[in-house]
């Protein structure tokens, strides 16, 4: 099916990647739209459901959801991961598949990336503010910032044994970076598989995938955000079985001395970013690998981000602040979705 790029201002950048659809919903169906809260975040489904009631589907996502929370929360007492976090120097803590399969997806990316994607930094993301651990005014002090970079264990020391994890001496989890993208991947996953679903869309806390086409035979149109005072043209991406997600210095950060610190931290330094990245878009198949590359790239800053992109096949486009504005660069594969109509 070739999709076609609707009618835009001269402005607007459009995305379309290949796809081939096997299935489109009749043109009077009906979408049918749910949302709520979850993460401390907001959901929305968009889908033209195959089978079973509003009040069926509402409920089985409200369950995906909340399980995920209750194994993935990093500020949850109660969790699994909090269990992890908590347990003694290489003790070994029975934890459950989804969960595995979580921590299994986020060693991937980081082995990919060589680290730039890190999810054992808890530590550093608590110590500068964006945890739920209250912090004073200010930064911390020198020697706290310090110690943050001579970390005894990481990511490589993370070892799956016996239906669980061993614990390395001093490593606490975060997998907010992947959480959110995995979470979209399974609630796309029940609407296909359970409720007959060929065409959705999904979005938790920013990040996106979308399944099949519209009943008026168009995909999914998703406008990028835009960096706060960009004054570029808008980006709108067409979703038909693909997922996007943003990482961006302006959705979380605080200000100290006329400096902005952002919530995305360096695992070298253990520090917020100081490298000019604004944003990184990335589009892939699955949401969960796109949400924790958007993460990576943004450690990787410019060059590096574009040489990985370009090495691996990443669709992204990479916002960069520069003196008084913002320039946005297209990997090849992004560029190759790109269309001029």
């Amino acid at each position: 099916m070739t999709l076609a790029a609707p009618e835009l201002p001269e402005d607007v950048r459009v995305f379309i990647p290949p796809v081939d659809v096997p299935q489109k919903p009749p043109v009077d169906a009906h979408i049918t739209t749910l949302s709520g809260q979850a993460f401390a975040t907001s959901w929305q489904v968009k889908a033209v459901l195959g089978r079973g009631d509003v009040a069926e589907v509402r409920a089985r996502i409200e369950a995906c959801l909340s399980e995920i929370d209750i194994q993935m929360s990093p500020y949850r007492p109660s969790s699994d991961l909090c269990r992890f976090n908590g347990a003694g120097p290489w003790q070994h803590v029975t934890l459950p598949p989804m969960l595995l399969d979580v921590v299994a997806k986020a060693v991937e990316v980081a082995q990919l990336t060589e680290g730039a994607f890190d999810p054992c930094l808890l530590e550093a993301v608590e110590t500068w503010g964006f945890g739920s651990r209250a912090v004073d005014t200010g930064l911390p002090p020198e020697p706290v910032r310090d110690g943050l970079k001579a970390r005894p264990s990481d990511w490589r020391d993370l070892v799956v044994q016996d239906g669980g994890l061993i614990h390395p001496e001093g490593l606490r989890l975060d997998l907010n970076a992947i959480a959110k993208g995995y979470a979209v991947d399974c609630v796309m996953d029940i609407l296909r598989d359970e409720f007959g679903v060929v065409s959705a869309l999904v979005e938790v806390g920013g990040e996106l995938k979308g399944i099949g086409a519209r009943p008026d035979s168009q995909p999914w149109w998703v406008e990028v955000d835009q960096v706060p005072g960009a004054s570029g043209g808008r980006n709108l991406i067409a979703l038909c079985d693909h997922a996007v997600a943003v990482s961006g210095d302006w959705r979380r950060y605080f200000v100290h001395d006329d400096k902005s610190y952002a919530h995305t931290i360096d695992p070298l330094t253990g520090c917020p970013l100081d490298n000019r990245m604004a944003g990184a878009v990335v589009m892939d198949k699955d949401c969960w690998r796109a949400d924790a590359l958007a993460t990576a790239l943004m450690v990787m800053g410019t060059d590096r981000a574009m040489a990985f992109c370009a090495q691996h096949g990443v669709a992204a486009l990479i916002m960069v602040r520069e003196v008084k504005h913002i320039i946005e660069r297209l990997s090849p594969r992004m560029a190759a979705y790109g269309t001029d109509e």
